[in-house]
């Protein structure tokens, strides 16, 4: 018998597999699968995020295309509803088109920087303004946060009351 969460990649798979028979790329295959898994609350991707200290999502996404060897990397990036898609739409602003006088292209953005440059160049749907974390965090998510959060909290008091903290 298969786990449901087995079950689930299986169908990520075969989605991708049916997304290159017709004719995509493996690079369109790859974020299009990755986007089915961010869109899940059983995965640690998208919406099942891990939240950083402040209680906040900040994604990353790397893409890979092995034929070219060229990549690109979003780190930290804040507010993102699905970073496969930033990324992939990064990939093809960075690989498809030119700058002028042979300036390169980033290929690695991070932080609130990334989150400009992708309001400025990437299409709105891979972009959502996150003002509340539990618009895009799965309820699992936010209560692994506030456990770890206060288990570190007490650490934090235990260790004042101690007389360290230095």
């Amino acid at each position: 018998l298969c786990s449901p969460l087995l079950l689930y990649f299986c169908f990520t798979f075969t989605f991708a597999l049916l997304y290159l028979q017709q004719n995509g790329s493996a690079l369109d295959a790859c974020a299009a699968a990755l986007q089915v898994l961010e869109e899940s609350k059983r995965t640690n991707a998208g919406i099942g995020a891990t939240l950083s200290m402040d209680g906040n999502i900040r994604h990353d996404c790397t893409l890979y295309e092995g034929s070219s060897q060229n990549s690109v990397s979003l780190a930290a990036v804040p507010g993102l509803s699905s970073p496969s898609s930033a990324a992939h739409s990064f990939y093809q602003h960075t690989h498809e088109t030119q700058r002028p006088c042979g300036l390169q292209h980033p290929i690695a953005i991070a932080g609130h920087d990334a989150q400009g440059w992708l309001q400025t160049h990437v299409p709105a749907e891979a972009l959502r303004q996150q003002e509340r974390s539990h618009l895009v965090v799965s309820p699992r998510a936010q209560q692994v946060w506030m456990r770890q959060r206060r288990m570190l909290e007490a650490a934090v008091r235990a260790n004042g009351a101690a007389g360290g903290g230095g």
